[in-house]
């Protein structure tokens, strides 16, 4: 739950930096209206569920900023996010979920836990395979690719 907080906060933070030179008021407002969630959901999750109304405390509030800051930046900017973009990433995620989710509940134990982690990341990355990587990411790819063996740092001294 909090790994889940703070993947949104850092994806809704991107957000924040355009609002933040745009329109700083807007920006204060979703601010204070994320802190006033988060005590108020704190001060109600905390003593009834413990840690795990810590962890709820937080990602709510994170919840509520990104959600403030998607509307607006769809309104500011006239911007609409390419959902069609999102579909390979789900379909890897979703695919390589069942056997690391069965491994991690059919064996206890920290190592167990980890040889699961690993599963989903073997599995992730087979789907990725699989399905293959759109043209514009592909793009990217060759992009830093190429970066990476121009940069100095790449290159062997002599």
């Amino acid at each position: 739950i909090i790994a889940t907080a703070c993947a949104m906060n850092a994806f809704f933070l991107l957000g924040e930096t355009m609002l933040m030179i745009e329109h700083p008021k807007i920006n204060l407002i979703n601010s204070a209206i994320a802190f006033t969630a988060a005590v108020g959901f704190n001060l109600i999750f905390i003593p009834a569920l413990g840690p795990l109304g810590a962890a709820f405390g937080m990602l709510i509030p994170y919840a509520i900023q990104g959600i403030l800051r998607g509307i607006q930046i769809t309104r500011i900017f006239h911007w609409r996010w390419p959902w069609r973009a999102l579909l390979k990433p789900w379909v890897a995620a979703l695919a390589a979920l069942p056997c690391a989710l069965l491994f991690r509940f059919l064996l206890r134990g920290i190592g167990f836990e980890l040889a699961a982690a690993g599963i989903y990341l073997v599995g992730y990355f087979l789907v990725w395979k699989i399905i293959g990587l759109d043209p514009s990411d592909r793009a990217v790819l060759d992009h830093l690719r190429r970066k990476t063996e121009t940069s100095p740092v790449a290159r062997p001294a002599n």
